[in-house]
Parts: structure tokens; C-alpha cells; sequence
């Protein structure tokens, strides 16, 4: 019978700037793909047995989440704040979690009721964890059921865990702390390397045809050549699949590449033959000139995190002179929205106000709604290797279609007509204002309520577990983890010495 999705706007696709807005306009759907698109009135005519759907609201693409860890529960509501990621990844180690498949729903849920229909989930996994492959096993199957489309990334550090250069580290700690990191720092390094590419080759066996399953080495600085070799051959024995990376997200990654290689952790990476049109970087705040102009030959992207790195005191990544030098700059949550509730149109907002100041010119332009709006769509769907399947709407891609109520957009208490759709939207849309969410043309939301999900018995089953006493064994361990912070501190106190910094952005002056 079909499906037809009205709007007052629609927006086709964000690359095509205002070419891409239609008003009255319409996506008829067939099974999970989009036939036609145009003038809505002309579709219900065309098609009379199609239901109608929509009609006074705002139709977009699902909106792309290209980088989030897969935490149901923010930090906050896990216990734990944000400081410098240096701290923060010590300080984290005391937040509760929960079982793998409630963290699937929940996330899955905090994405789908703001407008996400594609989630990239990226593990961050333990060396040598014999349960990895039931652990990502049960999370997949848990965002299956939600309705939710997936990318799923697995990884792990094989070196530098604890601390930059962390064989040398081990050295600085007095023994009762040695004893304490020892295993995580010294153990069989072929062996983790081993289990992980077999985590993988499990994973996208048995789900790859129900999820996108990519390798995503968890830092550029915490990965060995031969740990980004292995997995650099993954991607391209399974087809070109893309990979993931967290590289220079803060300053002393991008010192201690210097230090350690003689060169930035992205030139290493492309040294290795890693840098092409398949990679994506998380964070990449501290990129130099150089670094841009070679994501920009090779045609590799970055996924962005204005919030995050606001939250774990990074900076502000070059977006602007990344989107102006033509790499593909993404949008990813990465859990640390900015008004701690995933809504994708709030860090849109966040892009698109944080990188206004690439100068003081006044005829300096700024990113454009339209711009911002591709980060969250067909941008990030190239990160995730989705690029001709999701991300805009236009006949033969996947129906991934969300609608926004505009009461509250365009009538508190009103917006004049002369305003362009796009520009409100980037301004004034919110997660609470998505109505409808349809992925691979089956709904999932309809009229703000949840058709895959029981939320309020989920939101019980977490919160019997949120309220349970942290186990001795973790609580011993975060103590530790905290009894050797200081000795992290004072290990990289010197790190930045000699650090030369050029700010992209010029926002004040202290003369």
C-alpha cells in the first residue's frame, strides 16, 4: 500500500542547501525505500491507496549519530562529572553500569525520541576479555529490536592504557602501586590483538547482516603499528569497511605524538597507510595545518563533538576551516550532550554557534543551517560507510524519515514567513518537538510514543539497578585508580613543555 510523509517543509537532502527544501512537500514510501519525493499533494493524488501521514510539520532525514559509546545512562546520572579526559578517564572507573542489552534500549531510546534513526555505536574494550564477543553480542541484538539502524565498532588500547608512554610510567609508581597496574600495562600483547580481530570476525559474521560491524582501534595513541595493521587488513579483506579512530582529541595526544614519533599521530596513522577515504577521527581537536590539508587529499573524515569537548575541557576542533578546506566533518554525541538528554538538535545548535569566530572580519562567513544540518545526516552516513543508503530523501535510499511538530518551532507565539525553515530549525528545533520516527520505513515513533519499546518498564528495570550499591570489587579498584591519579598528574605535568599553540580561532586577547 505505501506510506506518504507530508510536511509543511521537507528537507531532501542538506547538501543541496535551500535546493533541497520543499514546502508541501512529501516522501512516498514503499517497504524500506524511498520511491518519489515532491509536491505532497501530487504524491496522495498519484498515489490514492498510500497512507497519509504528517502533513503540518517539518520532514527531515533521520538524524546520524556517527560516535557514542553505548552507556544507556549519561556520566552524570552514572555518578560521575567531566574533567580534563586525562582525569575524567580515572575519575570514570567509579560510575555505575548496566548489563549490556539495557544500555542497548536505553540509548537506543534517548536517540530515537529526539530524531536519530542511525546510531554508531563504538566499543572501547578490555584486552584479553574472554566475554567480548557475548558482551557486543547482547547489545546488538538489544538495538535490533528497538528498530534503531546500527553501526557497531569494536577496538581496544593495547598500549598506553593508564598513561602516556605507560611502560615508562610503571617505573615512576612506588610498589604497592606497581603491583596494582602491572597486569594492565604488561601482558600478552599478540594475545589481545588476537582476540579482539576474532571479537570482530564474530561480530561480522553473525551480524552483518543486521548492523554495520567496523574495526575502530580506540586511540591513534593507544594503538602498536602492528595492532592498526591488523585491523587495517580487517576492513579491507571484509570490502573497504570503514574504521574509527580517537586521535588528537587533546593537547597532550598531540604532544606526546610529537615526543613519541617524531610527527602527529595522523601522519603516523597515514605513515601506516591507514588515512584514506575509509577513516574517520574522533575529536580531532588538535589538528594542525597540515593535518587538514591531508584529510582533505585523502577524503577522510572527522567525526565532532562541541559538547564533549566542551565537557572534558578539550577546546573547539577547526570545524569551520575543515568544512571550508572540504573534509567531511560529522556529528556525534559521543554521551555528553550538552543538555545531558541526547537531543541532536541541540548539539547542531552547539556547531553551529561555537565555530563562528574563524575571524573578526565582518564579511567573514560563518557554517550555514545548511551546512550543520549535513554534519547529522548525509555527512555522518559517509563515516559509516551508509553514504548512498541513508542520510537524505531521495528515491532508492532507505526510508529513514522523522517529522517535527511545529507549534512550539513556529507558533510561541509566532515566526514571521520571511524566515528561512532551515535557519528556525537550527535555531530553534528540539529533540522534544520530533513526532514521528520511521526507519527502513517502519515506524517506531508515532505521535511522540514509542511502538518497539515499553519505556516505562525499561526506565523501572534501570532504576532498580541504578540504585544498587557499587560492588567491592569495583569500588576497590576506582579507589586505586584514584590513589594513582596524582601519580598520572605529575607524569604528564611536563609533557607540554615546549607545545607550540596557534588558536584557529580568535576569540579574545589578554593586550
Amino acid at each position: 500500500m505505501g506510506t506518504i510523509i507530508k510536511g509543511k517543509y521537507l528537507l531532501t537532502d542538506a547538501r543541496l542547501g535551500k535546493a533541497g527544501l520543499l514546502r508541501n512537500g512529501g516522501v512516498y514510501i514503499q517497504g524500506d525505500t524511498i520511491e518519489d519525493v515532491g509536491d505532497a499533494d501530487a504524491l496522495c493524488a498519484a498515489h490514492p491507496e498510500a497512507e497519509a501521514v504528517g502533513g503540518d510539520c517539518f520532514v527531515l532525514p533521520g538524524i546520524i549519530d556517527g560516535h557514542s559509546h553505548g552507556h544507556g545512562l549519561s556520566h552524570v546520572q552514572r555518578g560521575v562529572g567531566f574533567d580534563f579526559l586525562e582525569n575524567s578517564l580515572y575519575d570514570w572507573t567509579g560510575m555505575i553500569d548496566l548489563p549490556p542489552d539495557l544500555n542497548a534500549k536505553m540509548e537506543a531510546w534517548r536517540h530515537i525520541r529526539s530524531g536519530c534513526t542511525t546510531f554508531h555505536h563504538t566499543e572501547m574494550g578490555v584486552c584479553c576479555d574472554a566475554k567480548a564477543y557475548d558482551k557486543a553480542a547482547a547489545s546488538i541484538r538489544a538495538y535490533n529490536e528497538t528498530g534503531i539502524r546500527l553501526a557497531y565498532s569494536y577496538g581496544i588500547r593495547d598500549i598506553n592504557a593508564l598513561a602516556y608512554d605507560d611502560a615508562d610510567f610503571y617505573k615512576s609508581l612506588p610498589a604497592d602501586l606497581q603491583h596494582f597496574t602491572k597486569d594492565a600495562i604488561f601482558f600478552d600483547k599478540a594475545k589481545a590483538r588476537a582476540m579482539c580481530m576474532e571479537t570482530l570476525q564474530g561480530l561480522f559474521r553473525d551480524f552483518g547482516a543486521a548492523a554495520k560491524i567496523f574495526p575502530a582501534p580506540s586511540w591513534a595513541h593507544g594503538a602498536t603499528d602492528e595492532y592498526l595493521l591488523l585491523a587495517k587488513r580487517f576492513a579491507e579483506d571484509h570490502g573497504h569497511l570503514p574504521m574509527h579512530i580517537h586521535t588528537l582529541q587533546t593537547p597532550y595526544q598531540r604532544a606526546y605524538g610529537l615526543k613519541k614519533y617524531g610527527m602527529s599521530l595522523l601522519e603516523r596513522l597515514n605513515k601506516l597507510g591507514l588515512v584514506d577515504d575509509a577513516l574517520s577521527l574522533g575529536h580531532a581537536v588538535y589538528l594542525n595545518e597540515k593535518d587538514v590539508a591531508l584529510l582533505a587529499d585523502t577524503r577522510a573524515s572527522i567525526t565532532h563533538h562541541a559538547s564533549c569537548n566542551l565537557a572534558v575541557r578539550n577546546g573547539i576542533s577547526p570545524v569551520w576551516f575543515l568544512q571550508k578546506a572540504g573534509v567531511n566533518v560529522a556529528l556525534g554525541l559521543d554521551e555528553k550532550s550538552i543538555n545531558d538528554d541526547a537531543d541532536v538538535f541541540m548539539e547542531m545548535r552547539m556547531i553551529f554557534y561555537l565555530s563562528r569566530i574563524a575571524d573578526f572580519g565582518l564579511l567573514s562567513p560563518s557554517l550555514t543551517p545548511y551546512e550543520v544540518l549535513a554534519m547529522g545526516t548525509r555527512n555522518a552516513a559517509r563515516c559509516l560507510g551508509l553514504e548512498n543508503e541513508v542520510g537524505a530523501l531521495l528515491p532508492g535510499m532507505r526510508a529513514d524519515v522523522i517529522t517535527l511538530s511545529l507549534d512550539e518551532m513556529e507558533r510561541d507565539p509566532a515566526v514571521v514567513p520571511e524566515l528561512s525553515p532551515c535557519n528556525m530549525l537550527i535555531h530553534r528545533g528540539l529533540g522534544r518537538h520530533v513526532r514521528d520516527v520511521f526507519c527502513d520505513g517502519r515506524p517506531i515513533l508515532r505521535k511522540g510514543k514509542c511502538l518497539t519499546m515499553d519505556v516505562d518498564a525499561l526506565y523501572e528495570e534501570v532504576r532498580a539497578i541504578a540504585g544498587l550499591p557499587m560492588n567491592p570489587a569495583q569500588r576497590a579498584f576506582a579507589d586505586n585508580m584514584q590513589r594513582l591519579k596524582p601519580y598520572m598528574q605529575a607524569w604528564n605535568a611536563n609533557m607540554l613543555d615546549g607545545f607550540e599553540r596557534e588558536p584557529w580561532y580568535l576569540v579574545n586577547s589578554r593586550i
